[in-house]
């Protein structure tokens, strides 16, 4: 998203943010998200020289279900408040052309730091196996479903003294 504070870059004022932005797939922490269209509605204020973004991104995504691999459809709401000429400003996020800033990158991090750890298709999925690798939610595997770790055989035999 291409910002241009030329109005506001010298002075005090408002410029108001509504645009539609494309992620396209982002890998981040371990997961990949499929962004569909993210709206982001807000506004960029000089405020006494410092440049502040306040917005709200929304929008949906498809990532894969952290127990059996399905895609799985999800929609965020996300608060996006950054200072972008501040002493905690990112100049690695903010790239500053002129009176042309890109945000996309900025906008970006502080969505993917809003959506969950883990995201399941839905509460009762089972996964896989874990010995034979049949998905659990489909078909039904003759797998053992207790297995002992023999380094805990001696806890079997532990008695606590109360």
């Amino acid at each position: 998203m291409i910002a241009d504070i030329s109005s506001i870059k010298n002075s005090e004022g408002k410029i108001t943010v509504n645009e539609t932005v494309e992620f396209g797939t982002v890998t981040f922490g371990g997961g990949a998200y499929e962004f569909k269209e993210v709206s982001v509605v807000g506004s960029i204020i000089n405020i006494g020289g410092s440049l502040e973004l306040k917005a709200t991104a929304t929008g949906e995504y498809i990532t894969p279900c952290a127990r059996c691999l399905k895609p799985v459809m999800s929609s965020f709401d996300a608060d996006i408040y950054e200072d972008l000429t501040g002493e905690d400003a990112n100049d690695e996020l903010i790239a500053k052309d002129g009176n042309e800033w890109d945000l996309t990158e900025l906008i970006l991090s502080d969505i993917l730091l809003e959506l969950p750890m883990t995201v399941l298709c839905s509460e009762d999925c089972k996964g896989f196996c874990p010995t034979c690798g049949k998905n659990l939610n489909s078909e039904s595997c003759t797998c053992e479903s207790e297995e002992w770790d023999p380094r805990f055989d001696i806890l079997k035999n532990f008695k606590a003294d109360l």
